[in-house]
C-alpha cells in the first residue's frame, strides 16, 4: 500500500468518524 492510498484511507475514515461520532 502506497502513502497515497494510505493517506485517502486515513481521511475516508476520518470522515467517516466526523459523521458518525458515535466511533
Amino acid at each position: 500500500m502506497t502513502k497515497w492510498n494510505y493517506g485517502v484511507f486515513f481521511l475516508n475514515f476520518y470522515h467517516v468518524g466526523q459523521q458518525e461520532p458515535s466511533l
